[in-house]
C-alpha cells in the first residue's frame, strides 16, 4: 500500500505538470497512468523508422508558460531546437516518400539526422 497526500490520475502532460508542482511543494504525490508510458500529447512514438511527437502543436503553448523554468525542465533534458523554417510538412505514403517544404532544408535535415530514416536524401526546393 502507498501512503500519499495527493493522487494524480493520468500521466499526460497536464497530469505530469500537476504532479511535479505538488511534489515541488512538498506534497507526497502518486501519479497513476493506464498506459504503459506517460506523456499523453507530449509522447514520442516510433514509426516508419523515425520518431514523432504525437501532438507537437501544444509545444507553442507550453513554451509560453513559466513551468519550463519553474520545474527546471532543461536539467531533465528538455531542449527545443529552433529550425529556421517557414513551413514544415512531413508525411509518408505507401511509396515511402517524405516531403519537407521549408527554408534551409539541408541544415534542418542535418539537425534531424538522428531521427530520420537513413534512406532519406535532401533536395533544395
Amino acid at each position: 500500500m502507498y501512503d500519499a497526500e495527493a493522487i494524480v490520475i493520468g500521466g499526460g502532460h497536464n497530469g505530469l505538470i500537476c504532479a511535479a508542482y505538488l511534489a515541488k511543494a512538498g506534497v507526497t504525490t502518486i501519479l497513476v497512468e493506464a498506459r504503459d508510458s506517460v506523456g499523453g500529447c507530449a509522447s514520442t512514438v516510433a514509426d516508419m523508422g523515425a520518431r514523432f511527437n504525437i501532438c507537437a502543436c501544444d509545444h507553442s503553448l507550453i513554451r509560453a508558460m513559466p513551468l519550463i523554468d519553474e520545474l527546471n525542465l532543461s536539467s531533465h533534458g528538455l531542449d527545443y531546437l529552433e529550425p529556421e523554417a517557414t513551413y514544415v510538412n512531413a508525411f509518408h505514403e505507401n511509396s515511402g516518400s517524405w516531403v519537407f517544404i521549408m527554408t534551409l532544408i539541408k541544415r534542418w535535415m542535418g539537425y534531424q539526422s538522428h531521427i530520420l530514416p537513413k534512406s532519406q536524401t535532401t533536395n533544395d526546393i
